[in-house]
């Protein structure tokens, strides 16, 4: 829909400053989880691919922040 490189589309969404592009990508690399798709950052563009991490460590800042950005956290259990 938005071609090979959705970064460079006009059609899809960028962050709004260098430092919030800075925060999620941090946010990104300290989850102690797994990205099981994107987690692409391109700073220049203030674009940051849709990401799923998959178990980030409950105590990790994607974890106790709000994210305001295309990340989603995503816990899995044994038991509820």
């Amino acid at each position: 829909m938005y071609g090979g490189h959705t970064s460079g589309s006009p059609d899809m969404g960028k962050i709004v400053t260098d430092w919030h592009c800075d925060r999620l990508q941090s946010l990104i690399e300290t989850s102690k989880g797994t990205v099981l798709c994107g987690g692409k950052i391109d700073r220049k563009i203030k674009y940051v691919e849709a990401t799923i991490i998959l178990n980030p460590d409950v105590k990790s800042p994607v974890m106790e922040e709000e994210i305001f950005g295309p990340i989603l956290p995503i816990l899995s259990f044994v038991n509820i």
